[in-house]
Formats: structure tokens, C-alpha cells, sequence
């Protein structure tokens, strides 16, 4: 089976209330796909396992199956599972923001992306089961869905530096931002939730360009955010899970020591929570 629009995946991270942190993604290319797990808890696990393109299935626009392990959002509501020999993650998550505005696209040259956050702060519960010890899970969830055609290239080596994003919960805010670092066309966003406000209106939505109130090199281990008399931090940055990548990508990212994920804590008008980060840097 071959795939039309590049890669794309469904991405998750958990911020469990006993403190366990989740990330996962399920990925596919029109070369083969790929399902990647990071637990950090009172045990760590990191697995990633690409699989040819015979074991995915597209069940819908959004919703996939690779091998034994699935992804299914619908409404509001995301379903998944991942499967591997002695090891199962379930979890079942409902969005508690309605924002409209969860589509972002960006365009520059040859570069086509589409970013949708169904999910910027979502209920959830679910079991992580391995070697036969199950544990219940329950927390809040952030889920992302992305679709590129993004290609190494001469271009991509000249003009681009980086890419972040992050993610930060208090009980009352929630906060996602990124910047991609490309010379030709720079981006950034900023979204902040305000739980205590009505959202359907999407009043307490606020979506702009952001200042760094900070040296600009990441990873740090930690920076300021602001916006509109709005102040937050990130804090306590620590490297979290897998170096993912696959063939000479994957072995530069190791030899650079350059971790992709990270965790730590958020502060946003007084309140503290969690923090979790992606940094990609080409060179």
C-alpha cells in the first residue's frame, strides 16, 4: 500500500496524576510505518518497531491500525491501543476544550505542513500492562495529528535550524506554543486556555506570536514565554525516552547526543503543572 502526502502520524503524551509520564506516536511514510512508545515511571520503556506497509491499515481519515496496535479518534474522543510482546498500553481520552481553531498550516517553498490538535487538553484513563503486571492510568492527555511532505535537501541544510513545540497544563491553563527556525518563512504560535472561562465561544482562546524571554538556543533547561501581560516557564527540562529516527538520521542524532523529548514543569500565572517539549535541530 502506498501513501499519498508524505509522512504523517497521531501523536500522544499523558501526564499521569502519580507522576508516570506517557509519549507514543503511530507513524506512516509511503515507505513503512511505525509505532513508538516512552513510559517513565516507576519503570522505564522506550520501544520503537517498524513495520512494512502490508501490516497498516487506514480505517478512516485520522484513524489507523498497524499490526496488533490502533489509533481511533472520533467526536472528541480518541481510542488506542499498542501491542507488543509482553507489553500493552490502552488508554480511552474525551477532549474537555471545544476549540474550533485546532487546524494550523504552514507553507513555505516545498515545504507543506498540516497540524490538527484535536485533543489540546483531554480526560483520560486507561492500563499499561507489561510482563504481565497491570497498572491503571489516569491523567490528562494532549493529542496531535501532523501530515508533511518535508524532505532532506540542500535547502533544508541552508535555511533551517529548528523546529520546537511544547505543551504546558496547570489546573486552570493550558498552553501550546511552536516555533520553526526557517530562514525563508519563520513561524510561531501560541494558544492559552483559560479553563475557568467559557471556551465554546472560543472567548478564552488566544492565538498570536509570543516573545522568548531567554538566551534563543534549546534545548534549555529552562525559558520564559510571554504574550499580552501573559507570563509562563518552563522549567526543570529533562531528556525523555527515544532518539527516533532510522538509518543515518537516527545514528547522527546519537552521536550528537541531540534528544528529541522532554519533560519538566510548567508555571503560568502563579499556577504550577507540567511541561513536556520537542526540539529538532538539523545541525
Amino acid at each position: 500500500m502506498k501513501l499519498a502526502n508524505g509522512t504523517s502520524w497521531q501523536y500522544f503524551t499523558m501526564f499521569c496524576d502519580d507522576g508516570t509520564k506517557i509519549a507514543g506516536a503511530f507513524t506512516a511514510t509511503d515507505k513503512n510505518c511505525d509505532v513508538w512508545l516512552s513510559v517513565y515511571g516507576n519503570r522505564t520503556i522506550e520501544m520503537q518497531r517498524y513495520y512494512s506497509l502490508d501490516y497498516f491499515t487506514k480505517l478512516s481519515e485520522g484513524n489507523l491500525r498497524i499490526d496488533g496496535s490502533y489509533f481511533v479518534r472520533d467526536d472528541g474522543k480518541v481510542r488506542l491501543r499498542i501491542r507488543q510482546p509482553n507489553l500493552e498500553l490502552m488508554i480511552n481520552a474525551k477532549s474537555v476544550i471545544d476549540w474550533k481553531g485546532n487546524a494550523i498550516r504552514y507553507k513555505a517553498g516545498m515545504i507543506d505542513v498540516e497540524w490538527l490538535v484535536p485533543g489540546l487538553r483531554m480526560d483520560a484513563e486507561g492500563v499499561l500492562s507489561v510482563d504481565g503486571e497491570r497498572k491503571r492510568l489516569k491523567g490528562l492527555m494532549f493529542h496531535d495529528s501532523v501530515r508533511h511532505n518535508i524532505k532532506p535537501s540542500l535547502d533544508m541544510i541552508v535555511n533551517y535550524n529548528r523546529w520546537v513545540w511544547g505543551i504546558g497544563y496547570t489546573k486552570s491553563y493550558s498552553v501550546l506554543f511552536a516555533e520553526v527556525d526557517y530562514r525563508k518563512r519563520p513561524f510561531r504560535f501560541l494558544c492559552i486556555n483559560d479553563s475557568r472561562k467559557t471556551v465554546s465561544s472560543n472567548d478564552s482562546i488566544a492565538q498570536a506570536d509570543f516573545e522568548f524571554i531567554s538566551p534563543r538556543r534549546m534545548p534549555l533547561g529552562s525559558f520564559d514565554i510571554a504574550h499580552g501581560g501573559h507570563y509562563m516557564r518552563f522549567s526543570g527540562l529533562k531528556p525523555f525516552g527515544l532518539v527516533h529516527g532510522k538509518g543515518l538520521s537516527k545514528l547522527w542524532a546519537r552521536l550528537a547526543e541531540r534528544k528529541h523529548h522532554y519533560v519538566g514543569r510548567f508555571l503560568c500565572e502563579g499556577e504550577a503543572g507540567e511541561a513536556y517539549l520537542e526540539s529538532h535541530k538539523l545541525f
